[in-house]
């Protein structure tokens, strides 16, 4: 015969009362919450000529996993991507602009017959058309036997037989590091190398691209009491642009190039440690017909991401959402 006490003990077993509470507690609160928010500030693609530009944005969101009693976990990122055609001389409507209900990423500063290169999160690469919506997305593979590899932050430009140069954003010198990759458009295929043979000579450039059948080069000209740039075309010296009473830090890149559009970083200081009227991020163009660098017809600055300093100190910038109205497609 069984004590009441043990009977009690039978029907209110501790354990089985722990089970049902973990299984009940773990029904009331588990899983993944995503709250989604406005779209974001426009941020610099590329610039197109001398008075446009592509710029970018997303929609954010926030998505949590939820336990019990609390938030955690929480993660930031942006979909619906929208791209926008701006004039970066005064402020206006986008010329063009549209949104997708997926997310891509604008990649390297690439420009190319009114097209950017654009990548996804699962490894695939496509180009997105101005007044279009991206096209031939598919998956990239990247070869090369030079170690390391390219990482980090990407450039790319327009290159030979429709295909497009990758570097960092350094071209390293030393050992056996890659330094650019070409993208075959045709197959998919990255082939990571070091320059050799007649291309040797690009490893001194600060940038690269392929305009009119030539391979244009920016070098900078770092020396003691002035600093510049240099312009090569298949190897040819073809023009330059120097200045005096300032020199640049040689271990930073210092120009490089957008569409014929180019930057150049000018130093903040003169000798005298006054400050460079030139001083900052500014664009400068290339005439590939006569392979001539020149000053835009009205000098421009670029601060930051989204910011178009005027040569009269006005700013133009499209880093309200609302500034970016979408012409096509779906907000």
């Amino acid at each position: 015969m069984h004590s009441l006490g043990s009977e009690k003990n039978k029907r209110f077993n501790p354990i089985w009362l722990s089970f049902a509470l973990a299984a009940l507690l773990a029904g009331c609160g588990d899983g993944a919450h995503t709250e989604w928010g406005g779209r974001g500030s426009g941020s610099l693609v590329t610039i197109v000529n001398d008075s446009l530009a592509l710029v970018q944005n997303n929609r954010g969101w926030e998505r949590c996993e939820e336990h019990f009693m609390s938030y955690s976990d929480c993660t930031e990122g942006g979909d619906n991507t929208g791209l926008f055609l701006v004039n970066y001389r005064r402020k206006e409507p986008p010329l063009w602009g549209d949104t997708l209900d997926y997310f891509v990423r604008a990649y390297g500063g690439y420009y190319s017959d009114s097209s950017i290169l654009v990548t996804d999160d699962d490894g695939r690469y496509g180009f997105w058309r101005i007044g279009e919506r991206p096209s031939g997305l598919r998956k990239w593979r990247w070869t090369g036997s030079c170690s390391p590899r390219l990482h980090g932050t990407m450039r790319a430009r327009p290159w030979k037989d429709g295909g497009v140069i990758i570097f960092g954003e350094e071209i390293p010198l030393g050992g056996d590091s890659c330094q650019y990759a070409v993208l075959d458009t045709s197959t998919g295929e990255v082939e990571q190398k070091r320059f050799s043979g007649d291309d040797a000579w690009l490893s001194g450039c600060d940038d690269i691209s392929y305009f009119n059948g030539k391979v244009a080069c920016l070098q900078p000209i770092f020396a003691d009491d002035y600093y510049g740039v240099r312009l090569f075309a298949d190897g040819l010296q073809r023009d330059s642009l120097v200045w005096t009473l300032s020199c640049w830090n040689i271990q930073t890149t210092v120009t490089g190039w957008y569409s014929t559009i180019f930057w150049i970083n000018h130093p903040i200081y003169l000798f005298d440690r006054t400050s460079n009227p030139l001083s900052g991020v500014m664009l400068y163009k290339l005439d590939t017909s006569a392979w001539k660098l020149d000053t835009l017809n009205s000098r421009v600055w670029i601060n930051g991401a989204y910011e178009f300093i005027q040569d009269d100190s006005s700013v133009v910038d499209y880093y309200d959402s609302e500034d970016l109205t979408v012409t096509g497609g779906e907000e």
